[in-house]
């Protein structure tokens, strides 16, 4: 015959219940941790409520963290400010922009080539040669195209008005010194406007002309070029997409500095009243009573899992390793008398074990 083999196996309800019963250690454990914990936090506050060293230190702390707190404040006012200025200028030049109204697929571009001619011989036979003039008519014109004039020209004769830093976006002039070529290109977004454009700068290098004759030397300027036609330029594509992200990009940013400044708090004096110290200490009670029932009840628990008295015939059958035949029920009556039984720990059942 096979020996039934049992497992002791905790009750849920019973072990509620006998936590309960042990309900008022807990209790006193928790007043026991928050006293203690209490008049830790409490009497050295006490102690230092009207302490001059205290207050100095505390009012030197807080001196310091406003100082931190305010340059911090001024420096999310510059970056935010910044970023506003940043998102404004990039808006306008969106809008303003020729460039960024240009289809990169058709892009209107007029090119203009002179050739810069002062009629310079090389005489070997001549015991003296005058010097060649060609790169200084060249450096002329290109300091034209730099120092304002050129720009300055084009604006008042435009009939839309233009800021210079759109239309220098469209123009675009290179001096050639070694073949002594002047090559003035411009890009514009429509035809009949490229044309405008250009017809205006070759009006410019022409009255130009005159100047430098006079401070230079004569000479002449031959147009060997010109042309206008349509063009794709995938560059063109890339900066306007460029552009557009910068707003995105820069939006952003604001908004997560504005945030940031939000969430940034300004620093409190420490509080040194009856009251400041009242307040601290309630959460040092609070926290050690809940510390003081919360270690109770887990010795409690330890306690009752340790518990080796007799309860049910469960514990018979866990204890001897032997099968339960049966059990006797308590007489109605005698339930108080079994209980105490049970408490008795002369009842363990380790004194009817079965010796050899």
């Amino acid at each position: 015959m096979e020996q039934q083999t049992y497992e002791r196996e905790i009750d849920l309800i019973q072990l509620i219940k006998a936590m309960l019963k042990k309900f008022w250690i807990m209790v006193a454990a928790g007043v026991v941790g928050a006293v203690l914990l209490g008049a830790y936090k409490v009497v050295p506050m006490v102690r230092n409520l009207n302490s001059p060293e205290v207050l100095e230190k505390q009012e030197e702390k807080y001196q310091d963290d406003l100082e931190a707190y305010e340059k911090k404040l001024e420096q999310f006012d510059k970056e935010i400010e910044n970023l506003n200025t940043s998102i404004e200028r990039q808006n306008e030049y969106n809008e303003k922009s020729v460039k960024m109204e240009m289809n990169p697929f058709d892009v209107q571009i007029g090119t203009v080539q002179y050739y810069i001619n002062t009629n310079y011989q090389i005489r070997p036979e001549s015991v003296y040669q005058n010097p060649d003039a060609t790169k200084s008519v060249l450096n002329s014109y290109a300091a034209m195209t730099t120092n304002g004039i050129m720009f300055n020209y084009l604006q008042d004769k435009m009939k839309d008005k233009m800021e210079l830093r759109y239309l220098q976006e469209l123009v675009n002039v290179t001096v050639d010194y070694n073949n002594y070529m002047i090559t003035i290109r411009v890009t514009h977004k429509s035809e009949e406007e490229c044309k405008e454009l250009l017809r205006l700068l070759k009006n410019c290098f022409t009255e130009y002309k005159r100047t430098v004759e006079q401070y230079v030397t004569s000479h002449d300027m031959e147009l060997i070029a010109e042309e206008i036609y349509s063009s794709v330029d995938l560059s063109l594509e890339e900066m306007q997409k460029t552009n557009q992200e910068k707003v995105v990009d820069l939006t952003e940013s604001l908004k997560t500095k504005e945030e940031e400044k939000e969430d940034l708090k300004e620093p409190k004096k420490a509080e040194s009243s009856i009251g400041s110290v009242v307040k601290s200490g309630i959460k040092y009670i609070l926290v050690g009573g809940v510390l003081g029932g919360f270690l109770a009840a887990a010795v409690i628990f330890f306690f009752i899992l340790l518990d080796t008295t007799i309860k049910d015939e469960k514990d018979v059958a866990f204890y001897l390793g032997l099968p339960v035949l049966g059990d006797i029920p308590v007489i109605r009556g005698e339930e108080k008398s079994v209980k105490e039984g049970r408490k008795n720990k002369k009842a363990r059942l380790s004194q009817y074990e079965i010796r050899s």
